[in-house]
C-alpha cells in the first residue's frame, strides 16, 4: 500500500471526512477479513489506544455510511459490535494493496 495510492484513492469528495485514525480502522478490519473484529479489540491496536470507545465508534460509523464496513450486533453481548468489510469495503482494499 503506497502513501500515493491512499492518498489519490481517499481525495474524493465522498472520502473527505475519513482522517489517519478512519484509516487506521479500515485496515484492522480488513486485515482480518473474513473474520469479523470485535469492535471494542480496536482499543487494544497499537496508534488506537489513546482514543476513547466514543470516538472509536464515531470513526465506524463514518466508514459503515460510506459502505466500507458493516456492524452487526455481537449474538452474545448485544451491547458489542463486529466489524466486517462490505463487497465495497473488499475491493477498496484490494486496490489500495
Amino acid at each position: 500500500m503506497t502513501l500515493a495510492r491512499i492518498l489519490n484513492t481517499f481525495s474524493q469528495e465522498r472520502f473527505r471526512e475519513v482522517t489517519v485514525v478512519t484509516l487506521m480502522v479500515f485496515s484492522v478490519v480488513a486485515q482480518d477479513d473474513p473474520i469479523p473484529v470485535p469492535q471494542s479489540s480496536l482499543k487494544k491496536t497499537p496508534g488506537l489506544t489513546s482514543l476513547s470507545l466514543s470516538a472509536l465508534a464515531n470513526h465506524c460509523r463514518l466508514l459503515e455510511s460510506l459502505g466500507l464496513i458493516s456492524r452487526t450486533k455481537d449474538k452474545h453481548d448485544k451491547r458489542m459490535f463486529q466489524l466486517s468489510l462490505t463487497s465495497e469495503g473488499k475491493t477498496l482494499w484490494c486496490q489500495l494493496n
